[in-house]
């Protein structure tokens, strides 16, 4: 029973005196033990104050240090998850193809790049993707790369996304169905119908 009660002084900084009085009274001790979170009788305000100002300088940390970093971490990607719901526009461009790579480093994506044509020549380039996620998938990429390798003019019907996923896509263009169109110099060397 000494044991005990040396024990509760060294853990609830009670005096021994008090702690015998209240086994002698047969009153449980346990009881007048004080829990974690209630202040001690000998703290003073001081000490009180000062373990509050050490919580509230803890938060303010969390808040001004650990939020940011999680804001800058994980923000783009949650902006990326509402925005790549949301079709910006859709329409179509025509040209040839001149690249299809299946590249990235941790999420393959399929692009690719279009030489837009005009009249008289070829404009700039533009880089599109198939979505990963796709249902028409493989038949995109078959027709994709059939107009690579014969040389035709295809008209790609595209939308474009607000954002991008990095396990769907890297632009925010993307294809959603290829038209043939002939070849380039094949339009203009038909010969002339007799009528």
């Amino acid at each position: 029973m000494q044991c005990e009660l040396r024990e509760l002084v060294l853990t609830t900084h009670i005096p021994y005196e008090i702690l015998l009085l209240m086994e002698n009274k047969n009153q449980p001790i346990s009881s007048t033990i004080p829990s974690s979170t209630e202040t001690h009788p000998s703290e003073t305000s001081y000490q009180r104050k000062k373990r509050h100002d050490t919580k509230i300088t803890v938060i303010i940390l969390i808040v001004f240090i650990v939020g940011p970093f999680f804001l800058i971490i994980f923000g783009p990607f949650l902006a990326g998850l509402i925005a790549f719901n949301y079709v910006y526009s859709e329409g179509d461009r025509t040209g040839q193809i001149v690249k299809l790579s299946n590249r990235g480093i941790i999420w393959k994506t399929l692009e690719g790049t279009l030489m837009l044509t005009q009249t008289g020549g070829y404009g700039p380039s533009w880089n599109f993707s198939i979505d990963n996620q796709d249902p028409q998938k493989e038949q995109l990429l078959s027709d994709l790369v059939n107009a690579r390798e014969t040389g035709d003019v295809i008209k790609v019907h595209y939308e474009e996304r607000i954002g991008t996923l990095p396990w769907r896509a890297s632009t925010s263009y993307l294809v959603k169905d290829v038209e043939f169109l002939g070849g380039y110099f094949h339009r203009y060397r038909q010969p002339a119908q007799n009528q």
